[in-house]
């Protein structure tokens, strides 16, 4: 979100609260919470559409939701963690969104 705009020397600059950089969210105070945020809400939306695609005695088997979680939920979860700071909220999400496939 864009906070002010000022003008200097011809130039308009916008100062806005957070910026995206090689797909990494990092807000004004330096935390990655936005993109933490960002990220769990795309991975609960893709667990979310496989939800919606079993019922009590059709759907998915546990050999295909293992491989959705690990070919499209575990790559949106682990893209950059190792430049996250706060890994520990990144595995407890980790675990909770894995808990919900299975």
């Amino acid at each position: 979100a864009v906070v002010s705009t000022q003008s200097t020397g011809g130039a308009e600059l916008t100062v806005q609260t957070s910026t995206k950089f090689l797909g990494l969210t990092q807000d004004s105070k330096l935390s990655w919470n936005e993109h933490i945020d960002k990220m769990f809400k795309k991975a609960k939306g893709i667990l979310m559409q496989c939800r919606r695609a079993v019922g009590p005695t059709w759907g998915f088997k546990p050999v295909t939701m293992r491989w959705v979680y690990n070919a499209m939920v575990k790559p949106i979860l682990s893209y950059g963690v190792t430049i996250r700071v706060g890994k520990d909220i990144i595995i407890i999400f980790i675990n909770y969104i894995y808990k919900m496939f299975i």
